[in-house]
């Protein structure tokens, strides 16, 4: 990733710990089911399984860290290049 793309994909003024978490009720009831559903299996796997299960939780949230890095610096990318294409006034006006 460009590294000012990234500096501000990480910042402290506009980047992720400024992010309003999702307040729909999809997302809540989604959020409470995650919670519920780590609880029984916390209950019931063996102290060495629920540590393998949090290294390969880690693992997907570090994957899908990546994967949105991406997909900011994708969208950032595009967004830049429209606003660069409407500056550009040749198609409808002689020059």
């Amino acid at each position: 990733m460009n590294n000012i793309i990234k500096e501000i994909f990480m910042s402290d003024t506009c980047g992720v710990e400024k992010f309003k978490l999702p307040h729909s009720s999809e997302y809540i009831e989604l959020d409470k089911k995650e919670d519920r559903l780590y609880e029984k299996l916390k209950a019931v796997l063996s102290p060495e399984l629920f540590e393998i299960f949090n290294e390969f939780l880690n693992t997907v949230t570090d994957v899908h860290a990546i994967i949105s890095e991406q997909y900011y610096t994708a969208g950032f990318k595009i967004g830049l290049r429209l606003a660069m294409e409407t500056f550009n006034l040749s198609d409808i006006f002689d020059s």
